[in-house]
């Protein structure tokens, strides 16, 4: 499968949404039936089965079923076949097949990007960063000032949700804001529900089928089955839930960055096939449907191998929304600390690497009755709020530094 990526649509005012994607989505069969024309027979009908995505709200694109020469075709360079007899040594006659490449130009097509696959990427984070005090928030912290993120849609393109966790109880929230257009996906799963907090979920599916093959009942819901993106969502955006713990370790009250902000889920990443969880086209449509929701940040904890701008699902989607206003926010990655290990650096993205605890976790073990203390290898302890001055660029503040190949973020 591929991502033929448009750049941007422009729509009439005069259209109506439900016209507009009507026009986009035929525009979208226009242009993939006249350049497979030449290649095969009947190619409308090829057309209508190849295309599973048409991205019309924002990005404009499609994602389609293409053999690899019908994809050069899109992308202006066409690969014809030729066959040819020639005479050998022996007078023995061997057939050789010829390739002539013609460039034919399609207006519009900027790129044509194969279906890339991608992998997903504490109670005390935010006293750590100098927003509260002994578990409470000081008059001038910044939380204060951004009314704790009171109102502001954050989207979340992850493994989906769990709308049960605490973290996403409606409690003293008023109503949805009304910019909200998005919608709670829980046809195939009617246990699925959204609130007041969890405003809105949506999955998105068709690129993953198209590695893996049909797929069953529950691949059809945004509940998230892995734990993932309850994780991170929670993390962004999470209410406040006291007690939180881990068998005793790490008690405290557990919150998001912008906890009363209200969060909608968009599941894109699924069980890993080849190392890949999560994939371009759908990474796409996820974007393009964000966009039209009306959300204010949209929030990425997933990457994969380097990549041109114009052939990376996460850079075009997340262009466009910086083009409409959203802020959005990728993970820096978990490898390194090797040169070029870190993921989604498009400059249009606020990349955010993990940091270093200024806490540890000590336990005992009891050998024969006697109690031994258990000593971790940890990096340094940092004071809070602790920033190295050369770790501050024009685009990344990393809090600190440690040469750890795994990492959360």
């Amino acid at each position: 499968a591929y991502v033929v990526y448009l750049g941007e649509h422009s729509h009439s005012s005069q259209l109506s949404p439900l016209e507009a994607s009507k026009r986009a989505t035929e525009s979208h069969y226009e242009l993939l039936g006249s350049s497979l024309m030449l290649l095969i027979k009947n190619s409308k009908e090829k057309v209508q089965d190849a295309i599973f995505y048409s991205y019309t709200h924002h990005i404009n694109g499609f994602a389609a079923y293409l053999e690899v020469e019908e994809a050069m075709k899109v992308s202006g360079r066409a690969c014809l076949r030729f066959s040819f007899r020639c005479c050998a040594l022996r007078e023995k006659v061997l057939f050789k097949h010829c390739f002539l490449f013609l460039w034919l130009e399609y207006p519009g097509v900027l790129s044509v990007i194969p279906n890339r696959g991608y992998t997903l990427h504490t109670t005390h984070s935010w006293e750590f960063l100098g927003l509260e005090r002994d578990g409470r928030v000081p008059k001038h912290s910044l939380w204060r000032k951004a009314r704790f993120g009171e109102d502001t849609i954050i989207a979340n393109l992850d493994t989906g949700v769990w709308p049960e966790a605490q973290s996403f109880r409606d409690d003293d929230l008023g109503p949805i804001p009304s910019k909200w257009k998005g919608i709670c996906q829980n046809d195939f799963d009617e246990s699925f529900s959204c609130n007041r907090k969890l405003i809105g979920a949506r999955y998105f599916n068709k690129a993953y089928e198209a590695v893996v093959g049909q797929l069953n009942d529950t691949f059809f819901s945004p509940r998230d089955y892995d734990g993932h993106g309850t994780h991170t969502l929670s993390t962004a955006t999470g209410g406040a839930v006291p007690g939180a713990n881990i068998f005793g370790y790490g008690n405290g009250t557990a919150k998001g960055g912008s906890p009363r902000a209200r969060v909608a889920a968009y599941k894109v990443c699924w069980p890993p096939v080849n190392g890949s969880e999560c994939f371009d086209a759908d990474i796409v449509a996820a974007f393009d449907a964000a966009i039209e929701d009306g959300v204010d940040v949209i929030s990425v904890s997933l990457g994969g191998d380097p990549a041109d701008y114009f052939r990376d699902g996460l850079a075009i989607g997340s262009f466009h929304a910086v083009r409409k206003g959203i802020t959005v926010v990728c993970s820096a990655g978990n490898s390194g600390p090797q040169l070029g290990t870190v993921s989604n650096l498009s400059p249009w993205m606020l990349t955010v690497g993990a940091s270093t605890m200024n806490r540890q976790f000590p336990s005992s073990l009891i050998f024969d009755d006697k109690r031994v203390q258990v000593a971790f290898h940890h990096p340094p302890l940092l004071p809070l709020f602790s920033v190295h001055p050369y770790l501050i660029h024009i685009r990344f503040i990393l809090i600190s530094l440690f040469p750890f190949r795994s990492s959360s973020t």
